[in-house]
């Protein structure tokens, strides 16, 4: 009896470990929580940008618009909800290059410390939604989500290279 309440036990456990939503980045982040829930791409989403991130939120504008075919409206005035939010904030307690990302059913926000942060924040936003964003020509039949997540990142290293 001892055997089988044990072995119950370990089932229940390793499925509840494999139920977990995965999310696998390069490079890992140094903080990453993942909730249950999606935040999906629609024609009605808008980018918002700071001043500093216009040049960026106009690279993520023509990344998306090649692969999901959406024509996101940008623009620098906030909206409620379904969004990506991009902004410079050197007010963050981060080093430099760092981001936090975070997704909820508003959408995407993505403040970097300078615009080396933005960039790498943009990345990771590229790296969350299906493989197929980085394709030069229109995908479809393609559910353009990310999981809900919050990250926080910055690199590790001065410097960065091969050996």
């Amino acid at each position: 009896m001892r055997k089988l309440i044990l072995w119950i036990a370990s089932s229940l456990f390793t499925t509840m470990l494999v139920a977990q939503p995965t999310v696998d980045l390069i490079p890992k982040p140094v903080q990453m929580e993942v909730s249950s829930g999606t935040f999906t791409l629609t024609p009605s989403t808008v980018i918002v940008s700071t001043q500093a991130g216009r040049e960026l939120a106009g690279y993520v504008q023509d990344k998306l618009k090649k692969s999901t075919g959406l024509n996101l409206k940008a623009t620098t005035k906030a909206t409620n909800t379904h969004h990506i939010i991009l902004e410079v904030n050197t007010s963050l307690d981060l080093p430099k290059e760092g981001y936090r990302l975070t997704v909820n059913k508003y959408g995407v926000e993505i403040a970097g410390k300078d615009r080396g942060g933005l960039f790498n924040g943009i990345q990771t936003l590229l790296q969350l939604l299906p493989p197929r964003v980085y394709s030069d020509t229109l995908v479809h039949e393609v559910s353009w989500s990310v999981p809900f997540i919050r990250i926080t990142d910055y690199p590790r290293f001065q410097y960065r290279g091969m050996m």
